[in-house]
């Protein structure tokens, strides 16, 4: 019974050193380069519901680039504490939109691990600030846009 409770306050020690780590993937998801027409029936197709899901001259930038987002991901992504007991882990797939001022829109889920990650991804995308948007002929377009969020045991 020593060994059993041994490998118990292991594994608790462990989970309470969990590094939950985030990895941007900025192109890997993106999949052709026409917009995007978003939940309109053929006869309502408007220009200002377009979504450009790659392909802009210029694509969104996280305010800062690349480096300041994964700061971001790793300061804000928290383990759920309902799942501190469990082995769970794996790679959060969250899609949103940037729109033409930055704010971030229409965040899901496109690859689910866990309900309380997928929570977590989601809570995580939604309190990034603004965006710079990506560009289309030097005017600002909205843009899909897809981050996955690793969580890792370590």
């Amino acid at each position: 019974m020593t060994r059993g409770k041994s490998i118990l306050s292991e594994l608790k020690t462990i989970r309470k050193q969990v590094a939950v780590v985030a990895i941007l993937a900025a192109f890997a998801a993106f999949t052709s380069c026409s917009p995007m027409y978003d939940e309109l029936t053929p006869n309502e197709v408007k220009p200002q519901t377009r979504i450009f899901v790659c392909c802009p001259e210029e694509m969104p930038k996280f305010p800062g680039g690349h480096t300041k987002l994964m700061e971001f991901l790793s300061e804000n992504v928290r383990w759920p504490k309902d799942l501190e007991d469990s082995c769970i882990q794996g790679r959060v797939v969250v899609s949103f939109v940037i729109e033409r001022d930055g704010s971030i829109t229409e965040v899901k889920v496109s690859k689910s691990v866990d309900p309380l990650l997928d929570a977590e991804a989601v809570r995580v995308v939604k309190l990034m600030p603004k965006w710079m948007p990506g560009k289309l002929n030097g005017e600002a377009k909205r843009t899909k846009y897809y981050i996955p969020v690793n969580f890792r045991l370590q």
